[in-house]
């Protein structure tokens, strides 16, 4: 039965990949009834996809778009000497880069946000490329400049209150997001509350209650977020002045 179920929805609606979250919930609705009803899995495809857009839009969530880029070739003796670790590196700054040596020639860079959409990869390479010559100078061609292979953005979900949002948004249907970029370690603990509670075997996830959903600022919640992050720059900016004193 599950395994039909599964099928039918990957051939109905093509699921992206954030939609496929969405398969157990179907399962456990869906598992009530005799048979498996097409129109009932389109009803609660959808009705997911209509909450997912009012948390992105309206309700709660704030979207930042992280910046990442690897270089081109660089001299493998000229990278050892800069960064002298093959470990990840996350600088001090509120606002700062974090990077790591990748095959020993290329250097896998990140950071940088913004809050309003996908930028080119161009600009990316552009503004990232100055950022790191910035920081490492020594790590320029004859050009000035540090050769990019291509660049790219990540989407992040961030909260008001700058916790996760784990709970549920309606009746069966259930919200783990709004971890900051840092839900690679600390989301499937969120999920692994949302199975509990699914399953009837604790309520753990009401430690997250008290935090809720809150409003995310709408169309000024954008302006919030870059207003916030350029501070943080502007903090950074200072305190590096401040140390030449």
């Amino acid at each position: 039965m599950k395994q039909y179920l599964l099928l039918q929805v990957v051939q109905l609606e093509k699921p992206e990949l954030h939609q496929r979250c969405l398969l157990l919930h179907i399962y456990l609705v869906s598992r009530k009834s005799k048979s498996c009803n097409r129109k009932v899995v389109k009803d609660e495809l959808n009705r997911f996809l209509y909450f997912r857009n009012q948390l992105y839009r309206y309700i709660s969530l704030l979207k930042a778009f992280h910046h990442l880029l690897p270089t081109g070739l660089v001299s493998e003796e000229k990278l050892k000497k800069t960064i002298q670790t093959s470990d990840g590196v996350s600088d001090e700054r509120r606002a700062g880069n974090y990077y790591r040596i990748v095959d020993g020639d290329r250097l896998l860079w990140g950071g940088d946000i913004t809050a309003f959409g996908e930028v080119h990869p161009e600009r990316i390479s552009q503004k990232m490329g100055r950022d790191l010559v910035e920081v490492y100078p020594q790590l320029a061609n004859d050009l000035g400049s540090v050769p990019v292979e291509y660049s790219w953005s990540g989407l992040m979900g961030y909260a008001r209150h700058l916790m996760p949002e784990i709970g549920p948004l309606d009746q069966g249907l259930w919200a783990c997001t709004s971890f900051g970029g840092h839900g690679a370690n600390t989301a499937p603990i969120g999920a692994r509350l949302i199975a509990e509670a699914i399953c009837l075997e604790s309520e753990r996830w009401r430690l997250f209650e008290a935090f809720g959903f809150p409003w995310n600022g709408g169309p000024f919640g954008p302006y919030a977020v870059e207003s916030v992050y350029r501070k943080m720059q502007l903090g950074d900016h200072w305190r590096a002045i401040r140390s030449r004193w």
